[in-house]
């Protein structure tokens, strides 16, 4: 009957044994798979973000690919709107105590400013385009262009002539119509005219 009992007593030790060991065991496995998916979840992540870095390396190339593009444009785009103001010393030689603040908020400005003598006469034009940048110079430089084919043709032109001339001009240029949903693109203009001869 001991015998028996310790027996018995024996295997309920065993088998509780078995069944501690038979948990662990199958808590271990569900770790080690957890494990294994949050692995596998950081390796795919790694690749996701490895092929991220790629895309935004590519996407950086790129942008300094088209940001020399863009600053060459504005260097050539600079050369031709400096070509068509009047340099400094002509200025000077028309009206000897003046000087020119021209200050571009980038490479090349909507703003533009023409001296031109012709007989006793100096006519001087200050403007500023709308738009500033590549889209500002290329106003600038059909406003210099406009104003120097009104002024060929009619030199004794006044200057309400001149400013609706121009008006015209710059309205058939950018073809506009007056409606409503087209560009309103143009240029605000100051002219001044001095006759040196009556000192107006």
């Amino acid at each position: 009957q001991r015998i028996r009992w310790i027996l018995i007593s024996a295997l309920f030790v065993a088998l509780i044994m078995l069944l501690v060991v038979m948990y662990y065991y199958r808590q271990n496995r569900i770790v080690n798979r957890k494990l294994a998916e949050q692995n596998v979840e950081i390796l795919n992540q790694q690749g996701v973000i490895v092929t991220q870095k790629n895309k935004i390396e590519e996407a950086y190339d790129i942008l300094q690919i088209k940001n020399k593009e863009i600053v060459a444009g504005n260097k050539f785009a600079q050369i031709v709107q400096t070509s068509v103001l009047l340099p400094t010393n002509n200025l000077q030689t028309v009206l000897s105590d003046s000087f020119i603040l021209f200050k571009p908020k980038d490479v090349v400005s909507g703003d533009f400013y023409m001296v031109r003598e012709f007989r006793n006469k100096i006519f001087i034009a200050v403007a500023d385009s709308t738009g500033h940048g590549i889209p500002g110079a290329m106003m600038s430089i059909l406003g210099i262009s406009k104003l120097n084919e009104i002024l060929n043709r009619n030199e004794d032109i006044s200057m309400s002539d001149i400013l609706e001339e121009l008006r015209n001009q710059i309205k058939k240029s950018l073809k506009q119509t007056g409606d409503i949903n087209e560009a309103k693109d143009g240029i605000e203009l100051s002219l001044c005219l001095y006759d040196k001869e009556k000192m107006e």
